[in-house]
């Protein structure tokens, strides 16, 4: 799991710039049968690098955990300025 989460984290840096995220609200639940999750609500900001444009988004991000490693990660948020900024960059690789 550490190289497709490494990529994809890796991918925002190439067309955003500045990028934050808070860390004031992380959870980690273990369930009954072992399962061990962590949640996290933040706020993520970034600058396009392309459009220039300032994005905040609230994003909700779950890990999975098997033993001290990722087993899978589900990221929410709502993707509308995320896919503008991907076009920018597309068609300007175009």
């Amino acid at each position: 799991m550490v190289a497709p989460l490494y990529n994809a984290h890796k991918w925002d840096h190439k067309i955003f710039n500045n990028i934050k995220l808070t860390t004031d609200n992380i959870k980690t639940v273990v369930f009954k049968n072992g399962s061990v999750y962590s949640s996290c609500w933040t706020i993520w900001t970034g600058t396009g690098n392309i459009t220039k444009t300032k994005i905040t988004a609230p994003v909700y991000i779950v890990y999975k955990w098997d033993g001290d490693k990722i087993a899978t990660m589900t990221k929410i948020f709502d993707p509308t300025t995320y896919k503008l900024e991907i076009a920018a960059a597309s068609k300007k690789n175009n």
